[in-house]
């Protein structure tokens, strides 16, 4: 008899998790009858302090295959594609990542920017609650058929500039890229991207993809 939390499954095999334990393969033709266990493998209590929205919300962090990284304390952590597109030239949409091996993308996608030309801009919006200084980070996408590009603040503080996001063949991250400290009004800013060009040896598509945007409060 094997214990455990169900992690997904293919033709041959079920993928389980045990209390204690490393995920296990288990053969399908191994398996006589699969059924819920009366029980939580979770600790006695360790739920209690949290709302009914709470639970279902861990509960489906959990399961999920693909898990968004949980910003810490004092932090603000954004998934490229939940940023409110205020502005785009072409198209701006949420693109999943997991066919693309060589990189890593929280959550498993980033936002996609498609048919811009040098000059074009994309403008995000996101938020803070207080007034502060904050240090800003981002991750992007590289590929061979991207541009480069220059991030400013609100349209103004410059933050990176001429980032080229040229890659061949592989598509991959960038890592984390440091946007600095920056003083900051409680309400709503933007990251502006904008096209400057490509590189030599690009597609000349000039395709742009952002994974998160991380603020820390100083």
């Amino acid at each position: 008899v094997v214990s455990g939390m169900s992690r997904g499954e293919n033709d041959n095999a079920v993928k389980v998790a045990m209390l204690g334990a490393d995920e296990q393969l288990l053969p399908k033709t191994d398996i006589a009858k699969r059924e819920p266990i009366p029980m939580s493998m979770m600790p006695e209590g360790i739920l209690a302090p949290f709302s009914e929205t709470q639970v279902r919300d861990l509960i489906g962090y959990l399961q999920s295959p693909v898990q968004v990284r949980m910003a810490m304390p004092g932090e603000i952590f954004l998934e490229g594609e939940s940023l409110k597109v205020v502005k785009a030239t072409g198209n701006a949409k949420p693109q999943p990542m997991g066919n693309f091996k060589a990189g890593k993308w929280t959550g498993g996608s980033h936002l996609w920017w498609t048919g811009a030309k040098p000059g074009d801009e994309l403008v995000l919006e996101f938020s803070v609650s207080e007034d502060g200084t904050y240090a800003l980070a981002t991750a992007l996408t590289k590929a061979r058929d991207y541009g480069i590009v220059s991030l400013s603040l609100d349209g103004k503080a410059p933050l990176l500039d001429k980032v080229d996001l040229f890659n061949d063949p592989d598509v991959v991250d960038t890592g984390e890229l440091s946007l600095g400290e920056h003083p900051l009004k409680a309400g709503a800013h933007t990251l502006n991207v904008k096209v400057v060009g490509s590189n030599p040896a690009a597609v000349h598509r000039h395709m742009f993809g952002i994974d998160y945007l991380r603020l820390l409060k100083k």
